[in-house]
């Protein structure tokens, strides 16, 4: 699920509204990944859900087979044993926010 600017959805009110959209988590974890110029993360898969947050840059994320066209300020969810990857189609580093959890 893409959740953009362009759909009225804005970053702060997704961070501002983690808890009670997920008041059920007990454990949250935070990272943070760049993935250069005209390059790719491995596919991946896991158990966790996970939401990326795009801080800069522009990418293409591919999940099942369906792509999707981030760029900064877009939040994505990633639903758990749900393969997928990215690309950074921009000019720059693509520098992404990962907040994970068990399901």
């Amino acid at each position: 699920m893409l959740i953009s600017m362009n759909n009225c959805q804005k970053v702060q009110d997704v961070i501002l509204n983690f808890n009670s959209r997920f008041n059920e988590v007990e454990k949250i974890n935070i990272s943070f990944f760049t993935v250069p110029k005209l390059k790719s993360t491995p596919i991946d898969k896991h158990k966790v859900k996970e939401l990326w947050v795009v801080l800069k840059g522009k990418g293409k994320v591919t999940k099942d087979n369906k792509e999707y066209l981030l760029n900064i300020n877009d939040v994505f969810f990633i639903e758990s044993e749900k393969e997928h990857f990215i690309v950074n189609t921009g000019k720059q580093s693509l520098s992404i926010l990962s907040i994970w959890w068990e399901s």
